[in-house]
């Protein structure tokens, strides 16, 4: 359930233009305008390598995101789901 934003242009990251409700990415805490930066230490340079990594992952894998929050870099533990 995240909503990557197609419009914006990082030079890392994928931009969240929101989330789907009762996602793990909700459960997780992760909020529209979060950036996700970092798979467990694997970077994220955009959707297409997201969606490789959950498509290598399992449902139950806990998975720890490096977060870009305003100014702040968080780290948020996600445990997948079936999609």
């Amino acid at each position: 359930g995240v909503h990557p934003s197609y419009t914006e242009q990082l030079e890392t990251g994928i931009l969240l233009s929101g989330l789907s409700e009762g996602t793990c990415a909700e459960a997780a805490g992760l909020q529209a305008a979060d950036v996700l930066l970092a798979w467990a230490d694997i970077e994220l340079t955009g959707v297409r390598k997201l969606m490789e990594l959950l498509k290598e992952s399992s449902p139950g894998d806990i998975v720890t995101l490096t977060v870009r929050r305003d100014t702040a870099h968080i780290f948020v533990e996600v445990t997948l789901r079936a999609p």
